[in-house]
């Protein structure tokens, strides 16, 4: 390995840690050097994906105007915003859906962010995705939906939202 090979080596290992441990500045020095936001780690992730399961709010933002791809996914197919739903940074799933997430993108499971916030009970990102027009149709590939996740969970109150919005917008 050339010493050029090393030092990139060094300063994407730096890029990954920060984006879990979230030390911005240190992030936005390694940022302003050029790099490959968008590269995966051994293990699957982006530095985009990493700050959003980490919280790392200012961090997300600093990657997305340095070209991060807001809709990459993991290996298992989950989205950055799928993550940051998982790990409860509701502001970061707002950012990244502000900044053009793909709402409707399914993970390898078929599952979609909606189907997450539903079955999690996340009414206020379950709103959200409605004011951005989610395709609340979608099908995971067992064949549940978003509404039925909700019933299941007994989330009632977002299946009734959900139930109100398919009705509303989608059998006009």
């Amino acid at each position: 390995m050339t010493h050029s090979q090393n030092i990139n080596k060094v300063i994407y290992g730096v890029l990954f840690t920060e984006s879990v441990e979230g030390n911005l500045d240190i992030i936005k020095k390694i940022l302003q050097v050029g790099v490959n936001v968008n590269l995966f780690n051994q293990y699957g992730f982006t530095p985009l994906l990493l700050a959003s399961g980490s919280g790392h709010l200012e961090i997300v933002r600093e990657l997305i105007k340095y070209g991060a791809n807001i809709s990459c996914q993991d290996i298992n197919g989950f989205t950055a915003s799928m993550i940051a739903l998982k790990y409860g940074h509701t502001e970061i799933v707002k950012e990244l859906i502000k900044n053009n997430a793909d709402i409707n993108q399914k993970n390898n499971y078929g599952f979609t962010l909606l189907m997450f916030a539903a079955g999690e009970g996340n009414l206020e990102i379950v709103k959200l995705l409605i004011d951005y027009a989610v395709d609340v149709k979608i099908k995971a590939l067992s064949g549940e939906d978003a509404i039925s996740i909700a019933k299941s969970n007994g989330h009632t109150q977002i299946e009734t939202t959900l139930i109100n919005y398919k009705l509303r917008y989608w059998y006009l």
